[in-house]
């Protein structure tokens, strides 16, 4: 699997840096899908979509009384409320559009990515478009998946949480749940776009195609899964490396008495480091979706 992503999807990305801003878009929803199935296994308890449903219920909004000291609030400071209630729904417009741009970037990533071994690749607007047609099935396709490994590790945990032993062995099959869930949702998300197929006959083929394919199909997982481990830890590395020169410049401007000074250079350092990730997580994310989808054009045959 070294070799097929090395010598064939590496070569491809670097000569075709459209793919890197496609994978930029893609992990809008998430810096990348190996790091979140990364995150499920070693952070097994961050928080789920349940967790923000129990948290909303806690504050008590939408009772009686919760809804009652809202209308108050309105009623006795109008503009304030107003204010909040407008940030509130341009905060959730820029969410939904960047989730929607990453949801279409996955169907254009995985269309450019089928075409690129035959001919050069077009403008990405030509591939955008193509993703744009497939947005609800892959939006389908990845709020299944969501839900059932947060169904999935709520089973597991809520009711025998103190029993250690017993623990383990369902964390255990929990990361095996979770990576088969990650792979028929990769090769789902590349059925819809590829054979041009609807929801649930993608996921129906994407479960075949799994069984059929399974020692591939895991290898290919456990290999990008280390190029990911591999690639953080480097990005922690260079990302340390970078700021070294910027400590000590503002250390002495600290010491020099320019405050101001110190300010701005390490707001600079956020923004070389937030560049630098985005275009790290769209490399690793390009990489991703490349690889599947030429996992499975070469399966397919």
């Amino acid at each position: 699997m070294f070799s097929f992503i090395f010598k064939q999807n590496l070569q491809q990305i670097w000569r075709n840096k459209k793919l890197w801003i496609l994978g930029i878009f893609t992990s809008f929803l998430g810096a990348t899908e190996e790091t979140e199935l990364l995150l499920n296994i070693f952070i097994p308890s961050k928080r789920s979509i349940f967790d923000f449903f129990q948290s909303l219920g806690d504050t008590q909004l939408f009772t009686s009384q919760g809804l009652q000291a809202a209308y108050k609030h309105i009623t006795q400071e109008p503009l304030i409320s107003l204010l909040s209630i407008l940030l509130l729904i341009a905060t959730l417009a820029v969410v939904c559009a960047l989730v929607g741009l990453s949801l279409i970037a996955q169907g254009a990533i995985i269309s450019a990515s089928s075409k690129v071994r035959h001919s050069t690749l077009e403008k990405i607007s030509g591939y955008l478009r193509e993703g744009k047609k497939k947005i609800w099935p892959i939006l389908g396709i990845n709020l299944i998946s969501k839900l059932i490994v947060g169904l999935i590790f709520f089973a597991f945990t809520f009711p025998i949480i103190k029993n250690i032993p017993l623990m383990l062995i369902l964390t255990c099959i929990f990361i095996i749940l979770a990576s088969i869930l990650y792979i028929v949702m990769k090769l789902a998300i590349c059925i819809v776009v590829v054979e041009k197929e609807k929801l649930f006959p993608a996921i129906n083929i994407a479960y075949r195609t799994f069984n059929k394919n399974r020692k591939d199909s895991i290898k290919l997982l456990i290999t990008l899964l280390i190029i990911t481990i591999f690639g953080i830890s480097l990005s922690v590395v260079s990302l340390l490396v970078l700021y070294l020169p910027f400590l000590f410049i503002i250390e002495a401007t600290i010491i020099l008495n320019f405050p101001l000074i110190s300010s701005i250079l390490f707001i600079v350092f956020l923004l070389c480091a937030t560049a630098f990730l985005t275009v790290f997580f769209g490399f690793i994310s390009a990489l991703s979706w490349i690889s599947w989808t030429h996992f499975y054009q070469n399966i397919r045959r």
